[in-house]
């Protein structure tokens, strides 16, 4: 059996909350990116995310929260050091966004944030979002788990993930990679823009990277179906 073991340890969380009937909850820092600005906020990945899984999740029995604890122009320090009480001191799932860079953050401050994140009375599973590939940072992450104070990170680069359909003619691109750029908002909207340290997401990257997290937790709940319940 080649499962990963982070991939065992998700379901593990999703049926530890099934057995103890209580809600898995999912919280998502960031800064402007995460919180939308650019689009409406039901079209960010957080709520994309929950439009996904909230019904393979009432099938299973098990309540899903997901929260949105965005906010623009912050910084992993100090808002790492506030964990809890922005995201909850019992929450399953946390994250840690690029957008979270504004102030030029340094791998130091990633890893006090992460150091927070593991000394949370529920030890979440972390979600890194990623915008460009860096390897201090996944050399970081893969210290932690194999020291196993982290169990199951995951990384998302939604760029990396759309950049094979991207290349292709306008022709045969799928449906979900045309208009890549285009933000959700109405014409005239504050928000739509493209300037600064950390890039925007428009409407068609919230959704590959809410798609991107739900195939990790709905593939975490099949392989419990079938080897933990």
């Amino acid at each position: 059996d080649n499962t990963p073991e982070g991939l065992r340890n998700t379901a593990r969380r999703i049926f530890k909350a099934k057995k103890e009937k209580k809600p898995f909850q999912l919280s998502f820092a960031g800064s402007s990116a995460v919180a939308g600005i650019g689009n409406y906020l039901e079209q960010t990945f957080p709520s994309v995310l929950a439009h996904i899984l909230t019904e393979p999740m009432q099938l299973l029995g098990v309540e899903l929260e997901v929260r949105n604890a965005a906010i623009a122009d912050i910084s992993s320090f100090p808002y790492g050091w506030c964990l809890d009480n922005y995201m909850g001191d019992d929450v399953d799932v946390i994250s840690w966004d690029v957008s979270l860079m504004n102030r030029a953050d340094t791998t130091s401050a990633f890893e006090a944030y992460l150091r927070r994140a593991v000394s949370l009375d529920s030890s979440p599973m972390v979600i890194v979002r990623e915008g460009t590939y860096d390897e201090s940072r996944r050399e970081l992450l893969q210290t932690y788990v194999d020291s196993n104070v982290m169990i199951d990170p995951i990384v998302i680069n939604v760029e990396a993930a759309a950049e094979p359909f991207l290349d292709l003619h306008t022709e045969v691109m799928p449906a979900g990679f045309q208009d890549w750029l285009e933000f959700g908002a109405p014409d005239g909207a504050p928000g739509k823009t493209r300037t600064g340290r950390t890039t925007r997401l428009s409407v068609k990257q919230h959704q590959l990277t809410a798609w991107l997290i739900s195939m990790h937790f709905i593939t975490a709940i099949e392989l419990g179906l079938s080897h933990i319940q």
